[in-house]
């Protein structure tokens, strides 16, 4: 009985030492697996980040050199500014360095609102360019080392990304002030229904705009502005609305600038008294764009004043209806008596710009950097 019990025990002690040397075993055998599954996964999410890393730099150099072509329609300085704007962000550690070569310029189309933007390197007139995001063995910033080598086959990783940036064509509608006031001289102060204090001899409201009229400064500002938007390389098409007592679209959207212009004269050979009804003015414009705005283009206004809204619709509360639909409203106050508070509260509201000008010269830069100011957008 005694003996039966020994061998018994020891028939287990031997089962045991069995199954722990076959657990070794297999755990001998797995160890190395798991261990290079491990490096694999270690490697393919240092892989996916630096992908990442190099899009974001691609794109950011894509985004500052494009801005500064529109701004300055300049490929050097476009150039220089893409390479220092992929230089900031680092990619594995290091910055993205682009050669010349990387960088090319060119032009983006698509044939209808819904096709894919296709970028064609040196086409005329350029309003695109193209950045080549790379770290492999033949870029400036060299390849990528991997933790582990072995897992993964190799010893390096090369990603690539392109990014193009676009000057997208743009539909602008200008609102006018044609208040009285606007027959003022710039630095003259507004006296009611009086004719401004050193008019022309016999001039009387409903007469030609005075030589010295804001009115004329205006219309000289955007007589350049218009010359500078033929110069640009996107299409932009152009309206007029102008406000008083009331407003009225003097011109729908049109490429035709000298119909701009036309409309315009109108109101300097016939210059009217009347008070500033600036939102329904901005309403108008917001009409002409939905109603005959270009589906792939992109929609501002730009508002000019030289006094303040004393009529119509709240102006700011009518900037918040354009914002709503995508439309951006840059304004501009001009003369030491407009209200450059609301103007700018306007311009908030519709996430566009502010400028002052305090004279006409001011006011030409101010037209010259609106029509500089094309926007941009990331097509690949």
């Amino acid at each position: 009985m005694l003996h039966k019990q020994w061998k018994c025990k020891l028939q287990n002690v031997r089962g045991s030492i069995g199954r722990d040397g076959t657990m070794m075993v297999l755990v001998a055998t797995c160890l190395p697996v798991l261990i290079i599954m491990a490096a694999f996964a270690v490697d393919i999410a240092y892989i996916q980040l630096t992908r990442t890393e190099l899009r974001v730099a691609t794109d950011a150099a894509a985004r500052a050199g494009g801005r500064t072509l529109s701004m300055h329609q300049d490929q050097q300085a476009a150039r220089a500014e893409a390479q220092h704007a992929a230089s900031l962000n680092r990619v594995a550690g290091q910055p993205l360095l682009l050669a010349t070569n990387d960088i090319k310029f060119g032009r983006s189309e698509r044939p209808s609102e819904t096709a894919r933007w296709k970028f064609r390197t040196n086409k005329q007139p350029i309003n695109a360019m193209r950045v080549f995001g790379r770290r492999t063995s033949q870029s400036q910033s060299g390849p990528i080392n991997l933790f582990f080598s072995g897992a993964m086959g190799s010893h390096t990783f090369e990603p690539v990304h392109k990014a193009v940036s676009t000057q997208v064509d743009r539909d602008i509608a200008l609102a006018l002030d044609r208040s009285g006031s606007m027959a003022y001289a710039i630095n003259e102060r507004t006296r009611g229904y009086w004719s401004p204090p050193r008019p022309p001899q016999g001039w009387y409201w409903g007469d030609p705009a005075p030589p010295n009229a804001r009115w004329r400064d205006l219309v000289a500002a955007v007589d350049q502005f218009l010359d500078a938007l033929e110069d640009t390389p996107p299409d932009e098409s152009v309206s007029v609305a102008t406000f008083s007592y009331s407003a009225a679209l003097d011109v729908p959207l049109t490429l035709n600038y000298q119909d701009v212009r036309d409309g315009i004269d109108q109101h300097t050979q016939e210059f009217h008294y009347g008070y500033t009804n600036m939102g329904q003015g901005i309403r108008d414009c917001i009409d002409v764009l939905t109603s005959q705005g270009r589906p792939f283009a992109a929609r501002s206004i730009v508002v000019i004043t030289d006094g303040r809204w004393n009529t119509g619709p709240n102006p700011i509360a009518v900037a918040q209806e354009a914002a709503a639909l995508g439309i951006i409203i840059h304004a501009v106050t001009f003369s030491f008596e407009a209200d450059q508070e609301t103007m700018q509260a306007m311009a908030e509201a519709a996430h566009g710009k502010y400028w002052h000008a305090p004279d006409g010269e001011t006011l030409m830069e101010v037209f010259r950097a609106i029509a500089d100011n094309n926007p941009t957008l990331l097509t690949q």
